[in-house]
């Protein structure tokens, strides 16, 4: 069944280490996409704003690196949902922290091919507030954290509203709960989170409580499963299983979620121990998945929520 996966990080992991798109020692090349029967990857290009200099100008350095490798290789890219060739692989260049992309350069990153754009990472910037303090992760309980004060900041709100003017696809993944209450209240198009579970299944910052899961379902989001282990389970540095995975899965099935659950997978942007070992394995979810629903949901979850997002915003 084909695969939709709306963030990994093997991008800017394949530049660091300069490895190809074709074969690779990562989570994603394009054989193990083929044997995973993807349709669809998402590249996001991550930069530590607290580490690196000079963002926006590396960020374009991973943009050109994007580029030649996707086009060595003849891997169709993906700008607008009528661009998605249903008979190949395809990826789509999005960013992770908007702290990379200033609110005067999105239009120049959005002429680059940028489609998706995480507002925050750990850190606070200009555009909003994370619900971690990536200053202070150093146990459990500061992976619990959640920010229901601070949100978009009024920058914030101007650069979700240029987003959407762009039909680039806003994503809060890593954003505070407020972050996620304001661009409910300033976005008019659904949106994503686009590697987050739920925090009922398990009480970290990184997932979505059942009230912010309610009103994304009601204006027609997607959430993006994550297979980090510490975001699925309760278990410190075990395997990311698919049997956890699962449980966010029924839980936001519960809420009414039928249309909302998508991956994001994030491979090659966590250190877990993955039972999925890499992007070759996909099928490997999907066989649990047909095991205990319906195909109709299976294919939903698999490919045609997030296709159905995608279609509604880029345009």
């Amino acid at each position: 069944m084909k695969i939709v996966d709306m963030h990994c990080d093997t991008i800017v992991e394949m530049y660091n280490t300069n490895q190809n798109l074709y074969k690779n020692d990562l989570h994603i090349d394009i054989n193990k996409m083929r044997k995973g029967d993807y349709l669809l990857q998402n590249m996001a290009i991550f930069l530590d704003s607290t580490r690196e200099e000079n963002l926006e100008e590396k960020a374009k350095l991973i943009i050109d690196f994007y580029n030649r490798e996707t086009e060595k290789y003849n891997i169709n890219k993906v700008y607008k949902y009528d661009d998605i060739n249903f008979d190949s692989i395809n990826t789509m260049l999005t960013i992770e922290d908007s702290a990379i992309v200033p609110y005067s350069s999105l239009s120049d990153f959005y002429n680059k091919g940028v489609r998706m754009i995480t507002l925050t990472w750990n850190y606070p910037n200009e555009v909003g507030y994370p619900n971690l303090d990536g200053y202070n992760l150093n146990s459990l309980e500061d992976l619990k954290r959640v920010d229901n004060i601070n949100g978009l900041t009024n920058l914030g709100k101007k650069y979700i509203n240029k987003m959407e003017e762009l039909h680039i696809i806003i994503d809060v993944s890593h954003g505070s709960n407020k972050l996620v209450e304001d661009v409910l209240k300033e976005s008019k198009k659904p949106f994503v989170a686009s590697h987050s579970n739920a925090y009922s299944i398990t009480p970290v910052g990184r997932n979505l409580d059942d009230n912010l899961i309610l009103k994304m379902i009601e204006r027609e989001c997607v959430i993006g499963l994550n297979f980090c282990t510490e975001f699925i389970c309760d278990r410190i540095n075990s395997e990311s299983r698919i049997s956890d995975l699962l449980f966010h899965i029924d839980h936001i099935l519960d809420l009414g979620g039928e249309n909302s659950i998508g991956f994001g997978a994030d491979l090659d942007g966590i250190d877990s121990k993955l039972q999925i070992k890499n992007s070759s394995n996909m099928q490997l979810i999907i066989k649990e998945l047909e095991k205990r629903y319906s195909n109709k949901i299976v294919k939903k979850i698999a490919h045609e929520n997030v296709l159905s997002l995608y279609q509604k915003v880029l345009i």
